[in-house]
């Protein structure tokens, strides 16, 4: 072989060697980018409050994935990353599933007696109501609620 050929062969083989070296740090920093990622996203959906365990624990493990990243421990990093992610996901899918449940619950407790109007004489649109009573209105749950608000904010403060 000639000198030239040489130098190609061992540039080459010191080339690939580099981006084997490379691929532990480069690995890692990806794995890492993705857990924390999927831990924003678990945060932004309040898993803080509907999946505590895995948030907490996705967080500590990203943190101590940092460490060993930080002590060129390229394989542990990247395994304790992984497995952040998984939990970041489960955690996403514990608060969505919250969510959901949270907004079927919603839908239940609309009320159900609200029908259509009822018509005034000789079908001309829906009737209309008298002077109220004397006596306490029925309110609904949303008017309840801003009455007791009322209520809160006139007491005087001691």
């Amino acid at each position: 072989m000639s000198v030239a050929v040489r130098t190609i062969l061992l540039i080459l083989v010191a080339a690939g060697l580099g981006a084997l070296a490379a691929c532990g740090p480069v690995r890692s920093t990806v794995v890492l980018i993705q857990a924390d990622q999927t831990l924003r996203e678990a945060r932004s959906l309040g898993s803080v409050e509907t999946a505590p365990y895995p948030t907490l624990l996705a967080e500590e493990l990203i943190e101590k994935a940092r460490e060993e990243q930080g002590y060129a421990s390229y394989d542990t990093a990247t395994q304790l990353a992984e497995e952040a992610k998984m939990l970041a996901e489960d955690a996403v899918k514990i608060a969505r599933d919250s969510a959901v449940e949270a907004a079927e619950g919603q839908a239940e407790e609309a009320p159900a007696g609200e029908g259509p109007a009822e018509e005034g004489p000789a079908g001309e649109g829906p009737a209309e109501e008298g002077p109220a009573e004397e006596g306490p209105a029925e309110e609904g749950p949303a008017e309840e609620g801003q009455a007791e608000e009322e209520q809160v904010r006139e007491e005087p403060a001691p």
